[in-house]
């Protein structure tokens, strides 16, 4: 298990899956869960954490995965039920996931993809650290709407510069 200051993340267990499908499919949130997987030709399995908040409500999960041909680069992602959104739960849940990856896992770098809509998640990974590094136009297609997909990433320097602010700013 891996503390933040609001939350958990545990291994995903049986009696989660259906909470987090009805989750996942929240109309809400589906407006803005975008997947997309980066283009390696072989597939890898992403793995997933639930997220528990501080009242032990499965509110959500964030996934990571190495990426192919590239050591030490991981790719993630996180869905939060709609109902706890604005509580800070996604930033400690992507602040405690990124000191896993870069402590514990040796990553170099860590990035995502976010649909250019998502205003309120760019801002979250922006206080995280993460900076746009490209977009890709008219990417996706969802419900009959082109939707333009934000690259994000976070390098290893930037990462520990981080360990010394709070909300990107330092203290």
């Amino acid at each position: 298990m891996l503390s933040g200051s609001k939350i958990h993340l545990r291994l995903l267990e049986k009696e989660d899956i259906s909470i987090l499908f009805k989750l996942h499919n929240e109309k809400k949130v589906k407006k803005y869960n975008i997947i997309v997987d980066n283009i390696d030709s072989k597939v890898s399995l992403r793995k997933a954490l639930s997220i528990v908040n501080e009242e032990n409500a499965l509110i959500g999960f964030i996934t990571y995965k190495e990426r192919e041909y590239y050591s030490r680069i991981y790719s993630i992602g996180i869905t939060i039920g709609s109902e706890y959104w604005g509580r800070r739960y996604g930033l400690d849940s992507i602040r405690t996931l990124l000191r896993y990856l870069f402590k514990k896992l040796n990553a170099r770098k860590v990035e995502l993809y976010v649909a250019s809509h998502n205003i309120r998640a760019i801002s979250c990974y922006k206080k995280c650290g993460f900076i746009e590094e490209s977009i890709k136009r008219n990417f996706i297609y969802v419900d009959g709407e082109s939707i333009d997909i934000i690259i994000m990433g976070i390098i290893r320097e930037r990462y520990n510069s981080y360990l010394k602010c709070e909300d990107g700013k330092y203290i």
